[in-house]
């Protein structure tokens, strides 16, 4: 009797540790939703080569008379300038 009770304890704990799990998860896709509506643009870049470092990767902003370096040997360097018009980003992985 004593198995059983153990068993049924740790399936009791195991369902509460997946409710926990899908809760975070729910909150975590709330928020995500949140963030993604505050942004009226997304430049997304995807790659299928494996093992590319952040520091490997530098991406660079230009304007008509401005060039801003983003990220530079994988650290943040700068916002963008709060300008209207054309972007145009490069991006160097080394």
């Amino acid at each position: 009797m004593d198995g059983f009770k153990a068993f049924i304890g740790f399936a009791l704990l195991g369902l509460v540790f997946w409710g926990a799990y899908l809760a975070i998860s729910w909150v975590g896709d709330l928020w995500d939703g949140f963030i993604d509506s505050q942004y009226e643009n997304e430049l997304s870049i995807e790659s299928g080569y494996p093992g590319i470092s952040v520091s490997d990767i530098e991406i660079q902003w230009h304007g008509e008379n401005e060039i801003r370096w983003i990220t530079k040997d994988g650290v943040f360097q700068r916002n963008l300038p709060e300008v209207a018009g054309k972007n145009n980003f490069r991006i160097f992985v080394q």
